[in-house]
């Protein structure tokens, strides 16, 4: 490892990962790449969970635990990817680390994560408000923007394509049903919430097929959800028999998402990036649609909408269309070009620069 890092002529790029979902968006991108060397670090991921994932088995993969111990060796790298970039409490703890990196002078590049938005689930929705006390509109803190499509009101972006996206995949009928979620946005309200709940186990309890429920790594957290959902359990009891959570199932954890999609039958879904995944496995999906997300869920150019149990009843699963319109293939050329203007490390490693490093609180 030290060896490697004073190998000059590889170039070396920082990142952090929201979490472990972030591994599928970044795998191709350091895939694609084998000349450069990635240093992945993120708080809510462990280097147990990093060892798991597929990206380990990349050469130029590399993963940073501990940043008390890293933290002086951050002006070897010449860019600072990150997921989160936004000026807003939940992305607080890169932002420390963003502002670390702009006082090296080297430059911090934002990779898109939200399907409608830059990092943040609320980005959209008139209700932001309700979210995490942050009552303003939020801005980069990043030099230059990744995105997977053209954004309005955006110039220094580069659109690179959706990263997991390098070819097509084939489409064959799958034995199970897929639920996937993120009802724990607080943009929702508790009666959406609810209704969802809701609508998603009474259609179960009516089907003859299996579920596999994938809930974001958020809404397992959040008591809210899971009390609801627990409350709506006694109601219908049969709905636990058909259905397997991803998080309480060791062989399930596995599987990448698109492993998931890939190999179910058809996805029931919330707004989420996942459905970029859905459209690329060319899966039958149908969309969680309320008042809170009317504003993102119309902005998809073909779906199948629910906003309760009965629109799932009715719902011709066999002859849905879905379709984002936003879905474009992953170039790794943008990548390459973007990577090749920015790169800038910090190479005097003089007293200021040693301060700043050493200066540097996470929290």
């Amino acid at each position: 490892m030290l060896k490697d890092i004073q190998e000059p002529q590889r170039r070396k790029i920082f990142c952090y990962l929201n979490g472990l979902h972030h591994f599928d968006l970044f795998y191709n991108i350091l895939y694609n790449n084998p000349s450069m060397d990635f240093y992945l670090h993120s708080q809510c991921i462990s280097e147990d969970e990093y060892r798991k994932s597929k990206i380990y088995g990349l050469d130029n993969s590399f993963f940073v635990s501990n940043m008390d111990i890293f933290k002086y060796k951050l002006n070897i790298f010449g860019v600072f990817i990150t997921t989160d970039a936004q000026s807003a409490s939940v992305h607080g703890y890169s932002l420390a680390l963003i502002n670390v990196f702009k006082q090296l002078s080297i430059p911090v590049i934002e990779l898109q994560h939200g399907l409608f938005q830059l990092g943040l689930h609320y980005f959209d929705c008139p209700q932001k408000e309700l979210v995490h006390g942050d009552s303003f509109a939020t801005k980069s803190w990043a030099d230059h923007i990744l995105t997977y499509y053209r954004i309005d009101n955006y110039d220094n972006i580069s659109v690179i394509g959706y990263p997991p996206y390098t070819q097509d995949i084939k489409s064959y009928d799958g034995e199970y049903g897929l639920i996937l979620s993120n009802m724990h946005w607080g943009t929702y309200s508790a009666e959406e919430r609810y209704n969802f709940y809701k609508s998603i186990l009474q259609f179960v309890e009516n089907s003859n097929k299996t579920f596999i429920w994938k809930m974001h790594h958020g809404e397992v957290r959040n008591s809210l959800c899971q009390k609801m959902l627990s409350d709506l359990f006694v109601i219908f009891p049969e709905a636990l028999n058909k259905i397997i959570f991803f998080h309480q199932n060791n062989m399930l954890q596995k599987n990448s998402i698109t492993d998931l999609i890939k190999k179910s039958d058809f996805v029931i879904s919330t707004v989420s990036t996942v459905l970029l995944d859905c459209e690329m496995c060319h899966k039958k999906t149908m969309v969680f649609g309320c008042k809170t997300n009317e504003c993102l869920t119309k902005k998809l150019k073909q779906a199948y909408i629910f906003k309760n149990y009965e629109d799932l009843r009715r719902c011709d699963i066999k002859n849905v269309k879905f379709e984002t319109g936003l879905l474009k293939k992953y170039d790794n050329k943008v990548f390459v070009d973007c990577v090749n203007r920015f790169y800038s490390p910090n190479t005097s490693y003089d007293q200021d620069s040693l301060n700043i490093m050493l200066n540097y609180n996470k929290e």
